[in-house]
């Protein structure tokens, strides 16, 4: 609950949940990607972060868009964000937080438009969920924060192919 779902640009879909691709007995956020440049986000309810070793530990499947023949480059992709008290949402790694597994794969490209190019972020195609484990920056001790997946979206070059699919 208290969880909210924004499309920031574009025609891309909000967030929604599904029981259809699940990694559990319940339903997963999902979202596709509709073919359009653009951004959406899920954000999370604020949370009370009590401890330097918060860890936060979550299931993904995604299948997105990415260079067919180098993998360490996407085209389409998500990432995590983390707002700590009343600051900006920031990217994890940047806020000082760290992937113990599951981390970022890629760097999106640039040149096609999308509103995240140029970062790390996770893009191509997990094949099923993994689990991601992130160790929470040391800077959110003691503070409230909301954490918040986007997904970004550009145009997709020839022969790029994917199913569009990013769940959490």
């Amino acid at each position: 609950s208290d969880w909210s779902s924004d499309v920031c640009s574009s025609d891309l879909s909000n967030w929604v949940t599904s029981t259809a691709v699940t990694s559990s007995l319940t339903n997963v956020a999902f979202s596709r990607d509709s073919g359009v440049i653009g951004v959406n986000e899920l954000d999370t309810p604020t949370i009370s972060v009590t401890t330097t070793s918060a860890v936060l530990t979550f299931r993904q499947y995604y299948s997105l868009a990415a260079n067919p023949t180098n993998s360490s480059v996407g085209s389409d992709g998500g990432v995590l964000e983390i707002k700590i008290g009343g600051g900006s949402y920031t990217d994890i790694l940047s806020a000082g937080g760290s992937f113990v597994s599951g981390g970022y794969n890629t760097t999106l490209i640039s040149t096609n438009g999308n509103p995240l190019g140029g970062r790390p972020a996770w893009s191509g195609n997990s094949t099923n969920f993994i689990t991601t484990v992130v160790n929470l920056p040391a800077a959110a001790t003691g503070q409230s924060a909301q954490l918040r997946w986007r997904g970004g979206a550009g145009t997709v070059p020839n022969p790029v192919t994917s199913s569009g699919t990013l769940a959490f």
